[in-house]
């Protein structure tokens, strides 16, 4: 176990026992028993009055901006009580309870139901989960339609790539429930020509996108994508970057667009393959420790040409890995820039099987920016092109290539 992984599990330690030993503090994936009673009864509007109490003192004790920004969040927790926790059913009530924290304007703190939270598991797991069959691209909280599973139920009502969603059930979309087998979910689009189309989509068995790819190119150019910075991504990539040890490609594309971040020891760990050396992470600043982090290097690197493709859809780990790659001066970074949203949190298990997450600590580069808010710019800058996607082109990419085939030529001279 090298020095990074240690430092990590001593954190874990020093924020379970300085926050409170009492908060059950959890890893979205490890699924506990649902909680689901009836619609409508005593025990539902019991179960959301304890869900509530527990999720509203949570985020009050352990958010890390002890201002919360300058929302009086304890009065606002009170007044919205009795109307969140009187909610039928669980879509509802959880609908009210984001409402509420969606007030803090921060990407990381947030709550799933237990049906969201099992639907978030199985698609990291590439498991058919319920669906209306579209992804969306982020911006702020707006969102649009990024691609159409062929055959599902967005695909049988036309809706295309390019499309704005206005809102979800009348509430914005950014809040939107997640869909539920059999049931009717009503979206209000924004086509490119400006009309708008209402459909109601019923949720649906459809296939997850895959969350990790990887091809190497006639040309020698390898180009991979990860969604997520997990144990099985990690070992992905160790493998990928053995066989890069042996037989390194001609230059590596990097591409984080649809990455949402994940664990930072592992964020730090895939830096590691890109350098011989040990370098600086992050400097996190929260209400239980401020402290830079460091990750050792790889004893067998790749050292030929590397871009990084970003977007408004990389956020959290995504954005420290590209700014520690533009930083490091190990490669460019090609696209848009990031969300801005790279807040350190804890999972904390509520009381029906759903999830809160938490925002404890603030991070930034090692060169003294700070992300959160603002982004990671690129350094090529390739705007989104809704006619290129239609046509399946990929401007960002073939961009990113341009430039790591550029410098190899020109290491090769």
């Amino acid at each position: 176990m090298n020095s990074f992984r240690l430092s990590v599990i001593a954190l874990a330690t020093v924020l379970a026992l300085g926050a409170c030993q009492s908060v059950p503090y959890a890893r979205l994936e490890d699924l506990p028993p649902a909680v689901q009673p009836q619609d409508g009864s005593t025990e539902r509007h019991a179960l959301n009055g304890r869900v509530y109490d527990a999720a509203t003192s949570y985020v009050g004790r352990l958010f890390y901006r002890r201002d919360f920004g300058g929302l009086d969040w304890r009065g606002e927790a009170a007044a919205r009580r009795a109307q969140v926790v009187s909610a039928e059913n669980e879509a509802d009530f959880y609908l009210g309870l984001e409402a509420l924290i969606d007030r803090l304007d921060d990407d990381h703190t947030n709550v799933h139901s237990p049906t969201s939270r099992a639907r978030i598991v199985a698609r990291r797991r590439g498991e058919q989960t319920a669906g209306h069959g579209f992804e969306v691209r982020p911006e702020g909280d707006a969102r649009w339609v990024s691609r159409v599973t062929p055959g599902s139920p967005a695909a049988l009502a036309g809706i295309e790539p390019g499309w704005q969603v206005i809102s979800i059930d009348g509430g914005p979309p950014h809040l939107g429930p997640s869909a539920r087998l059999g049931d009717a979910t009503t979206f209000v689009f924004e086509s490119r020509d400006g009309r708008r189309h209402t459909h109601s989509l019923v949720g649906a068995e459809v296939p997850s996108w895959p969350r990790r790819s990887y091809e190497l190119r006639d040309d020698g150019v390898a180009v991979v994508r990860f969604d997520d910075f997990d144990p099985p991504t990690l070992e992905w990539a160790d493998g990928l970057f053995s066989n890069f040890a042996v037989t390194p490609p001609r230059g590596l594309v990097i591409d984080l667009r649809t990455n949402g971040g994940g664990y930072f020891n592992i964020t730090a760990l895939m830096l590691a393959h890109l350098f011989d050396r040990s370098i600086e992470v992050a400097e996190w600043d929260g209400r239980l420790i401020n402290r830079r982090w460091r990750a050792d290097g790889s004893a067998t690197p790749y050292r030929g040409p590397v871009a990084v493709l970003t977007g408004p859809a990389s956020a959290s780990g995504a954005e420290v890995f590209a700014a520690v790659v533009r930083e490091e001066g190990r490669g460019k970074l090609i696209g848009e820039t990031t969300r801005g949203a790279v807040i350190g949190t804890r999972t904390i298990d509520l009381p029906d099987g759903g999830v809160l997450s938490v925002g404890m600590i603030d991070m930034i580069t090692p060169d003294g920016d700070r992300i959160e808010g603002h982004g990671v710019a690129p350094d090529l800058a390739v705007p989104n092109d809704w006619d290129a996607v239609l046509r399946g082109d990929d401007p960002a990419l073939d961009a990113a290539i341009a430039v790591v085939t550029a410098q190899a030529d020109t290491l090769s001279r």
